[in-house]
């Protein structure tokens, strides 16, 4: 739930991420097209699963990564009653009023001894790094070769659509890869 700095209510947050009853690579696909705030970070989490992931990385959207993480490791069971009440502090949390001073206010938030390294960063180059690491986190997981390549392809289709992350390789791997595999492959890959 959402409050103001009096505490009261102002809704509740967008993220929906019941993922009870989906595989691995659903999960994750899930995770990614639909998380913004990651309020699920402040959730109970099973300690024995938080200790098979890397934790927090020194990156920018760490915790929507371990949340990635996690997604490969198990289910999330998301409750109606709200149980976590977020305090809106600062009136403009929205990014598309300022985009740059909600990155300040992040990189200042989640690792306050970054900021000379990050400060100076775009944010799009900032979501490029946050998008490999992801990447990285597939290619680790056990999952099977088919369940890799759609959560790699859904990757590179969120990064894009939400982030403004382009492919590696630009738009003509884009196309390449959406003209040439969405005939043969997305379709073993959708059916499995």
């Amino acid at each position: 739930m959402l409050i103001d700095l009096e505490g009261n209510p102002l809704g509740l947050m967008p993220d929906q991420l019941d993922t009870r009853g989906m595989s691995p690579a659903a999960r994750y696909a899930h995770l990614i097209r639909n998380l913004r705030w990651c309020n699920m970070i402040h959730g109970v989490i099973r300690s024995e699963c938080l200790k098979r992931t890397r934790l927090f990385k020194k990156v920018f959207g760490t915790d929507h990564l371990l949340l990635a993480e996690l997604s490969l490791t198990g289910a999330f069971a998301q409750i109606a009653e709200p149980l976590f009440f977020r305090r809106q502090t600062r009136p403009d949390e929205n990014i598309d009023r300022d985009p740059d001073g909600w990155k300040q206010q992040m990189i200042v938030t989640l690792d306050p001894g970054s900021k000379g390294k990050w400060g100076k960063t775009t944010l799009t180059d900032l979501y490029r790094t946050l998008r490999n690491e992801h990447i990285k986190l597939i290619r680790s997981s056990s999952l099977n070769y088919t369940a890799k390549v759609r959560m790699l392809l859904e990757t590179l289709r969120c990064y894009q659509s939400n982030f403004g992350v382009d492919w590696p390789g630009g738009p003509l791997l884009r196309k390449l890869w959406t003209n040439r595999l969405s005939d043969s492959l997305i379709r073993r890959i959708a059916a499995a």
